[in-house]
């Protein structure tokens, strides 16, 4: 299957008796290509949740970033002072955005039964 996967369950029964000089039962075979297919399935989406992860880090990363310089504003840092309401919305924004985060970490029940089987 790995060096045609257009081969059919027929076709690979075929190859591999020739080649092991064995009989194999179709049930079987069409049980483990599906399993195999499953498993090129989950790969694909974990490289896809991993890709999608990083992202969402690197915006929580910039958010967050932009988020303490208002509520740590120093004259320093040049511009106006921000407003007491701005500094409120962003510390309650920041603290969404961590609880976000930190509930993001954990896989749902289900997701975590999909990979472990």
């Amino acid at each position: 299957m790995a060096r045609d996967p257009l081969t059919t369950i027929v076709g690979l029964q075929q190859e591999l008796e020739q080649k092991l000089n064995r009989t194999f039962d179709r049930k079987y075979l069409k049980k483990l290509c599906e399993k195999v297919h499953c498993e090129a399935l989950i790969h694909a989406d974990r490289t896809q949740l991993d890709e999608r992860r990083k992202i969402t880090r690197e915006k929580f990363r910039l958010a967050s970033k932009r988020l303490l310089k208002i509520i740590n504003w120093t004259p320093e840092h040049g511009g106006s002072k921000p407003w007491d309401s701005v500094v409120v919305e962003a510390a309650k924004n920041l603290a969404m955005l961590d609880l976000a985060l930190s509930l993001g970490r954990r896989a749902p029940q289900s997701e975590q039964r999909v990979f472990n089987n």
